[in-house]
């Protein structure tokens, strides 16, 4: 495991449940990019990542973070896989984050939001 990816995710994580924008995005590199369901496509650079995020901060509310549940966590090398859920708006979501240098630089998320196709 590497120390630093899992350092970098915790302060990510930190950063979710306090809600804060801010270091939310500071946690990516400049040309980092996002995958997702939510998105249409790939999401690249600070910008559009902040966002991505306040859209992503609508959804998971103070509430629903106060039900999240941190499922599985693997760490090898620059990559974190994470295995959550926030029932019962959430029931199920993962995401794998790739860090260098500190940051991340490629995010993926896949989630299952209650009553959406």
């Amino acid at each position: 495991m590497s120390l630093e990816t899992k350092q970098v995710v915790d302060r990510h994580l930190a950063a979710l449940m306090e809600r804060d924008l801010v270091k939310l995005v500071d946690h990516y590199a400049e040309d980092a990019f996002f995958l997702s369901n939510l998105t249409p496509g790939p999401v690249r650079g600070q910008d559009a990542l902040r966002q991505l995020w306040t859209q992503i901060l609508t959804i998971l509310t103070p509430e629903v973070l106060a039900t999240l549940t941190l499922l599985q966590q693997q760490v090898e090398g620059d990559v974190a896989y994470l295995k959550w859920s926030a029932s019962p708006v959430i029931p199920f979501g993962v995401d794998t984050l790739v860090v260098r240098n500190g940051k991340i630089v490629a995010h993926t998320t896949g989630v299952e939001i209650a009553g959406s196709e």
